[in-house]
């Protein structure tokens, strides 16, 4: 056991910066294991270590290519792609890969030539075939691109997301009858898809058949609750079918999952106007205008429903930021003369009048030497699903100052969506993920709305006797580190490998570089350290919780590491102090982890005995529950831990209904 613990601290200081050597190998390992994990810049930092160390090796350019392309840098992901490939030229996942993210940058036709290059290799590769096409179709080449899918679908009949790419093929082609049938056989294989919904929508919709285009996105609401731009559609069409209270309720979904949603503001603005609520549809219009002071549709509607309310005084400074900033733009004129008229300007308003009046005739006689005013909206697009900077008609332009606008979805995206790259963490959260488990850190909780403040005796025993310089924490949020909070953990393994070296053996040094290390996911290492504070001081619950949580997830990657050690690990802290919320409830995570449902409440149960106001809790029990059948208990759960502070407690509520 010791040899094998000096081995694992030997690795772990070879990856460590600022060594004389760098064991390139060990340090990709650890990079491919936390890319796992989905923390893409501590992956990056990993692989930039390994390329230092060697940079004639092909594997380290491609996973950080592959680590870029999750956190969106297309760029960055086709350099280290096309230096992999300079190293590697036979590595056909970087083709995969750099094709991929030359088609998110829009390079579509140096795309085709990577895929191409990969059907060499393996002429039935549907990766390749799949991308391949979908270059095609983003660059019209309808054909081909219908070939390609044809040829691909012949051999693979059940994938659905090529059924789903033809559909939207033969929508732009103009062959709804064939994109709805395609539509039937991409859901047949596989309901859970969102983007066949939303073609559906959008075809009943050119079809002004608002109920059937709003029960397809129903189905898209019901996959993934958490997508602004589904809400604001759905609206659109009940706004269409005449269901206003729908459409509200819809504007107040969107708010409530994205408070800043100047759609949304500005569409809800509109339809309070309409029905009159003039106070709120103002105070809409004003949010929207506090993210945007130029969008002059807000500041237009705005003004007229102050002219409405009859409060001239605050609507004649937007009439006058109007005209100031679009001097031809005859109908504030009309408004500017109404406003007038209400303040007793009768000449005021006949000289505002008869100045819309001269634009317009001017504009009829000559529109290219006298041409109108077209204030815009920057970024929406219309129910017609034009931009709104394109050239329109000047009676398309009025029209649309009283429109609700609509969200267009990215076909491109949403093809990619469940495809062998996208899919990303943070860009489709799983409702259905339990919440984390706790862990240490040296870095203190995110804020949030939990009611439960993180602590028990043994840590703040720890940190109130300054065994080390800094302060550890108990977190359960594992989101990315920033760039400058992953130096730093780096600069803390460093640190503490040199104490370590210099002086006695202190169980707390080995605690501090087992947390540092856990920051960085470097999980085997972690838990040599902690192993080793053990041995100084057995049953030291703060090691125990650490080497407990390292167990834990290098148990996702290393087959070897048994779920009852972790157990064991954890019912060890429980028994060292019973009242430690923390451990019972890891043991719940690990239970569920395991599938073992009924052990998971049972340790949840035990957690909330200690604590009532434990809201992860209550949202894990729930999850336990729902996959035990026990539908109306797991709902009590979700809503309890919603009031505790757990958001995604009311969101899977609604996802589950």
């Amino acid at each position: 056991m010791i040899r094998h613990i000096v081995a694992l601290l030997i690795l772990a200081l070879a990856a460590l910066p600022g060594r004389a050597q760098v064991n390139a190998e060990q340090v990709t390992a650890i990079g491919r294991n936390v890319l796992s994990l989905d923390d893409y810049m501590l992956a990056i930092h990993y692989f930039n270590l390994a390329i230092n160390a060697k940079d004639y090796r092909a594997e380290p350019y491609f996973l950080r290519a592959l680590a870029k392309m999750k956190l969106d840098d297309f760029s960055g992901a086709e350099r280290d792609c096309s230096t992999a490939i300079d190293r590697n030229k036979y590595m056909t996942e970087a083709y995969k890969l750099r094709g991929y993210v030359r088609q998110q940058l829009g390079r579509d036709s140096l795309a085709i030539a990577d895929f191409e290059y990969g059907l060499t290799q393996n002429p039935k590769d549907r990766d390749f075939l799949f991308y391949k096409a979908i270059s095609e179709l983003n660059l019209k080449r309808y054909e081909a691109a219908d070939s390609t899918l044809g040829s691909l679908i012949a051999a693979n009949p059940k994938y659905y997301d090529a059924i789903t790419a033809r559909a939207q093929l033969r929508v732009e082609r103009g062959d709804t009858v064939g994109a709805l049938e395609d539509i039937d056989r991409s859901l047949a294989v596989s309901k859970t898809q969102e983007y066949p919904y939303i073609l559906r929508a959008q075809i009943y919709s050119a079809r002004e058949d608002w109920p059937q285009a709003i029960e397809a996105l129903d189905e898209a609401v019901r996959l993934d609750p958490s997508r602004p731009d589904f809400y604001i559609n759905r609206a659109f069409f009940k706004y269409k079918n005449d269901d206003y209270t729908g459409a509200m309720a819809d504007y107040n979904e969107t708010l409530h999952i994205d408070p800043y949603n100047s759609a949304a503001l500005f569409n809800r603005g509109l339809l309070r106007f309409e029905v009159m609520e003039l106070a709120q549809a103002a105070e809409d219009f004003s949010k929207v205008l506090d993210l945007d002071a130029g969008n002059f549709h807000a500041r237009y509607n705005r003004a007229l429903v102050y002219l409405t309310a009859q409060e001239y005084a605050k609507a004649r400074p937007d009439l006058n930021a109007i005209l100031k900033a679009y001097p031809r733009f005859y109908p504030a004129y009309y408004a500017m003369a109404q406003l007038l008229q209400g303040l007793g300007d009768e000449r005021g308003a006949i000289r505002s009048m008869m100045k819309g009046d001269e634009i317009v005739r001017n504009y009829v006689k000559n529109p290219e030497k006298n041409p109108l005013d077209k204030p815009t909206i920057a970024g929406v697009a219309n129910s017609k699903g034009h931009t709104a900077d394109e050239e329109v008609s000047e009676e398309e332009l009025i029209h649309r100052f009283n429109q609700l606008v609509t969200s267009e979805v990215d076909s491109q995206e949403v093809l990619a969506a469940n495809d062998k790259y996208k899919g990303r963490v943070q860009d489709r959260e799983t409702s259905l993920q339990p919440e984390p488990y706790f862990h240490l850190s040296m870095l203190p909780p995110k804020e949030s709305l939990k009611a439960v403040s993180n602590y028990f005796r043994e840590l703040g025993e720890f940190n109130s006797h300054n065994y080390i310089e800094e302060t550890i924490y108990l977190v359960e949020d594992d989101s990315s580190m920033s760039e400058g909070e992953i130096q730093r953990a780096f600069d803390m393994v460093d640190k503490y490998t040199r104490v370590i070296s210099t002086s006695r053996p202190k169980a707390a040094n080995y605690i501090a570089r087992g947390v540092s290390y856990t920051m960085l996911k470097n999980y085997e290492s972690a838990l040599a350290d902690f192993n080793k504070a053990l041995e100084l001081m057995p049953d030291y619950t703060l090691a125990l919780m650490g080497k407990g949580y390292a167990s834990a997830m290098l148990m996702r990657t290393d087959k070897d590491v048994l779920p009852t050690s972790v157990s064991a690990t954890f019912a060890q802290a429980a028994k060292v102090n019973p009242l430690l919320l923390y451990a019972w409830f890891n043991l719940g995570n690990l239970h569920y982890d395991q599938n073992d449902y009924a052990g998971a409440v049972e340790y949840y149960d035990k957690a909330l005995e200690l604590n009532r106001e434990l809201g992860a809790a209550y949202y894990n029990r729930g999850l336990a529950k729902m996959q035990q059948g026990l539908r109306d208990e797991a709902f009590a759960d979700f809503s309890k831990a919603g009031e505790l502070g757990i958001i995604r407690g009311y969101r899977v509520m609604k996802q589950l209904r």
